[in-house]
């Protein structure tokens, strides 16, 4: 199948728009509300999430998305409010997933460029690197932490 028929498949099954990356761009959309299409100069992928989305937060870089929002499915042996997932562009893999026990408040990316900070009732990190958790009374110290600033990359709403 040559490409721009694949790119009007992926467009009418996920209900996508897709346009052409330029270099060093990185456009995100969601679809059917678990479905991220990442668009960038490498090309495009669908990661299809076992998450309902709510926002999703993209590094400075480029390089790494961020995205919470409620478990599509929910057990009664457990609290599960939350649901994240750490998605690296470049390698084009989801690096972590995981159900929180509540809601996510905020999400941010030190300076570093090493981990991300997610604040719940508790805070912990996830590796950029590899995925891996940390609560956060392991790395995080308030006074010199330092994050990452960027003109373009707010947290995105889902609607």
């Amino acid at each position: 199948m040559n490409r721009i028929a694949a790119l009007i498949l992926l467009s009418s099954i996920f209900g996508f728009s897709v346009a052409p990356a330029k270099s060093s761009e990185l456009r995100v959309s969601v679809s059917n509300g678990s479905n991220v299409l990442v668009v960038n100069e490498a090309g495009r992928r669908v990661y299809s999430l076992n998450q309902n989305i709510s926002q999703y937060k993209v590094n400075c870089l480029k390089s790494r998305i961020l995205v919470f929002g409620a478990p599509k499915n929910i057990s009664s042996n457990a609290p599960q409010v939350a649901y994240i997932s750490l998605i690296d562009v470049k390698n084009k893999k989801v690096l972590y997933s995981g159900i929180l026990g509540s809601g996510v408040r905020e999400a941010r990316y030190p300076k570093s460029g090493e981990w991300a900070l997610i604040h719940t009732n508790l805070a912990f990190f996830i590796s950029l690197k590899n995925g891996n958790r940390k609560y956060a009374d392991e790395l995080y110290d308030p006074e010199t932490f330092s994050e990452e600033t960027c003109e373009e990359m707010p947290v995105v709403n889902v609607k």
